[in-house]
């Protein structure tokens, strides 16, 4: 047990579950099985494990994600009533791990609902510890217990819950670890009208013969608040294929999240797409490219259109 704790460490996958403003008082691999022996956190069904591997498998067979073959994989909940979990992939190097996000989805089976590549995913422990360090320059004291909340793409937030009764909890954002206008009663809100997984155009456990294309390219990194021209810009009304057809013209997109109940907007460079293709039974599946930093992530876009829009901005 303490070697497998001590690889997991030099891996960057252990997460703090209780913390202090001044110190971590506990840590616990929340990325990986042996979660459950620490903290009694449930594992996730043999399905997800099953779908996740046949997800690595099929990614596997091309770049960037050639690594991931054979990778050790580590599951862990995304927080009560959503219903989906966070898969860690354990690459060669920081750089080539990454993650999928899977969801239940309503009339059975999971869904794929994106997946990422970089040394600072989703809930990382970068973002882990700047969370802890506006903690600490707000004076907070006592610990807190973390938790991590994912409700969609652009809907994933760390929450931190005070040990002391009567204080708020706390939310962040699971990429930056920067602070949100989000609080218990606003996120409730948010569930209300939680991410629809039953579109066709996720790629799901039912698939059997599904496989991904090569990612096309269609930007640079870039980002979003470099050109703010798209904010005076009406949302793009596009039909999936219409999507795709404009970043092969090399058009550059954005996309921000909206929603009435939403107390933030978060938005995302786009920089390319995957398209998954199974035989005349299966409808192809499309995964829209995001770089920031060092984390590409691909997002269902059936997710991105229920959370937001597409805005076209100047630039190639």
């Amino acid at each position: 047990m303490k070697n497998r704790l001590c690889r997991l460490l030099r891996t960057g996958l252990l997460l703090s579950l209780v913390l202090s403003s001044h110190e971590t008082l506990f840590a616990a691999p929340a990325y990986a099985n042996a979660a459950a022996e620490l903290a009694n956190i449930a594992t996730a069904p043999e399905e997800v494990e099953q779908f996740a591997q046949k997800m690595i498998k099929n990614l596997s067979s091309q770049d960037p994600f050639r690594d991931w073959a054979g990778a050790r994989l580590y599951t862990q909940p995304l927080g009560p009533g959503t219903h989906s979990w966070m898969v860690i992939v354990e690459g060669t190097s920081p750089a080539s791990g990454g993650y999928l996000i899977i969801g239940a989805a309503p009339h059975g089976g999971y869904a794929l609902i994106e997946y990422g590549l970089g040394s600072d995913p989703l809930f990382s422990e970068k973002s882990r510890e700047q969370m802890l360090s506006s903690l600490r320059s707000q004076g907070q004291s006592g610990s807190f217990e973390v938790e991590m909340r994912y409700a969609g793409p652009v809907l994933a937030e760390w929450k931190a819950v005070p040990k002391t009764v009567g204080r708020p909890s706390k939310y962040f954002d699971a990429v930056s670890g920067e602070l949100l206008p989000e609080s218990d009663a606003s996120w409730a809100r948010q569930l209300n009208n939680p991410l629809s997984l039953t579109s066709p155009k996720f790629v799901n456990s039912s698939h059997k013969l599904i496989q991904p294309d090569k990612t096309v390219i269609t930007s640079r990194a870039f980002n979003t608040y470099e050109n703010l021209t798209w904010m005076i810009q009406k949302p793009l009304q596009l039909k999936t294929g219409a999507i795709t057809a404009m970043l092969k013209q090399k058009k550059r997109l954005v996309y921000a999240s909206r929603g009435g109940d939403r107390t933030y907007s978060i938005s995302l460079p786009v920089n390319g797409f995957q398209r998954w293709a199974g035989d005349d039974t299966i409808m192809d599946c499309t995964y829209i490219l995001s770089k920031s930093g060092s984390l590409s992530r691909w997002i269902a876009l059936p997710a991105l259109e229920q959370m937001g829009e597409f805005y076209e901005t100047d630039g190639s």
